[in-house]
């Protein structure tokens, strides 16, 4: 696990990565999604949430969706709340997304 200081290094430089993602459910049952908007696909993916929580997804097909539940992202640093989640970073080796989650 990488600290939050040490943020993993972005991939390539390249445009940013085009995708959206979306919070489903509720609590401790809510799922993050990521979705390639793409006609490429994205390789070792690490899907960062804004408390440095972080889940390696791998690899993400074009026009490929994914999802995460809440409980499985691993702390970098000391951890903060759930409260809410506006956007997720996504790493991949093709770049780094920043996508504004929809409610």
């Amino acid at each position: 696990m990488t600290p939050a200081s040490k943020q993993p290094a972005p991939g390539p430089v390249g445009p940013p990565l085009d995708g959206e993602a979306t919070v489903t459910g509720a609590g401790d049952l809510r799922r993050v999604v990521v979705r390639n908007r793409t006609e490429a696909d994205w390789h070792d993916c690490d899907l960062r949430l804004p408390d440095s929580r972080h889940y390696e997804i791998g690899d993400l097909e074009k026009g490929e969706r994914d999802g995460v539940m809440l409980f499985r992202f691993e702390p970098d640093a000391k951890a903060g709340g759930w409260e809410r989640i506006d956007s997720v970073v996504l790493v991949c080796a093709e770049g780094v997304g920043r996508f504004t989650v929809a409610h």
